[in-house]
C-alpha cells in the first residue's frame, strides 16, 4: 500500500511541477539615467537629474539598457512612482526613442515615437507604481538603449528618479515565458509515468489496497 501511495504522490508532484514551470517569469530592469529636460525659451537645455518632472515645458525621461532584454518578451510595462504629492497631471503623453546614448538629452526629444496617453490611476501614494504597456514599441527597438519621454500640460508631476526615490526610480518589468523545451520534457515525463503506472495498476486491480499478490 505504501508503494501505491508513493506512486500517487509522485504523479501529483510531477503534475504540479509542470503547471508551475509553465508560468511566465518577470525581469525588472532599472534605468541607467533619469531626470527632466526643460524646453522653454531661455531655459537651460542641460538635463536636471534631481527628479523626473513632467509639466508644460518640462519633459521627464528615463533611459534603459537593452543588453539584458531577452528576445522573447511577451509583455513590457513601464512604471513611474510619485515622489511628490498631489499629482498635478492625471494624463501623460508617452513617447519612445531608440538610442545609442546612455544619458538623457534634449536631442532625444527631436523625433521620438508617440506611444499613447497614460491615464494615471487615482489614489497613488508616495512610491506607488503606475504601469503603462510598452510591449509593441520594445519589439521594434534595435538599439543599445531605449528612452521613454513623458509630457503633459495643465499641471506638473514629480516622479522618483535615480537620485531621489523611496525605493526605486522608473522601471521596466518584462514578462518572459519559461523555456518550452523544459516544460515539454516534464510533460513527457508525466505521460511516461502515467503509462507505466497504468500498466502496473492493470496487473493488480487492487493496487490501491496492496502492492501485488502476497504469499498465503
Amino acid at each position: 500500500m505504501m508503494q501505491g501511495l508513493s506512486r500517487a504522490s509522485t504523479l501529483v508532484f510531477l503534475l504540479f511541477l509542470v503547471q508551475a514551470v509553465s508560468h511566465a517569469t518577470t525581469l525588472v530592469v532599472n534605468p541607467v539615467d533619469t531626470g527632466s529636460i526643460y524646453v522653454c525659451n531661455g531655459c537651460d537645455p542641460m538635463p536636471n537629474r534631481l527628479y523626473m518632472t513632467v509639466g508644460a515645458y518640462i519633459r521627464g525621461e528615463a533611459d534603459f539598457p537593452t543588453a539584458s532584454f531577452p528576445a522573447d518578451i511577451t509583455r513590457a510595462l513601464l512604471s513611474v512612482n510619485p515622489y511628490s504629492l498631489p499629482l498635478g497631471l492625471t494624463q501623460l503623453d508617452v513617447y519612445g526613442y531608440a538610442s545609442q546614448n546612455a544619458t538623457i538629452s534634449a536631442a532625444d526629444l527631436n523625433s521620438p515615437t508617440f506611444l499613447g496617453v497614460w491615464d494615471l490611476p487615482s489614489g497613488l501614494g508616495y512610491g506607488d507604481d503606475a504601469f503603462y504597456d510598452v510591449t509593441n514599441f520594445l519589439h521594434s527597438v534595435n538599439a543599445s538603449y531605449v528612452d521613454f519621454i513623458l509630457e503633459g500640460t495643465g499641471g506638473a508631476d514629480q516622479f522618483s528618479s535615480l537620485q531621489h526615490n523611496y525605493s526605486h526610480a522608473s522601471q521596466l518589468t518584462l514578462t518572459i515565458p519559461e523555456p518550452a523545451s523544459f516544460t515539454l520534457a516534464l510533460a513527457g515525463l508525466v505521460v511516461l509515468t502515467l503509462k507505466r503506472a497504468k500498466r502496473g495498476w492493470s496487473m493488480w486491480p487492487c493496487a490501491g489496497l496492496s502492492d501485488g499478490p502476497t504469499a498465503g
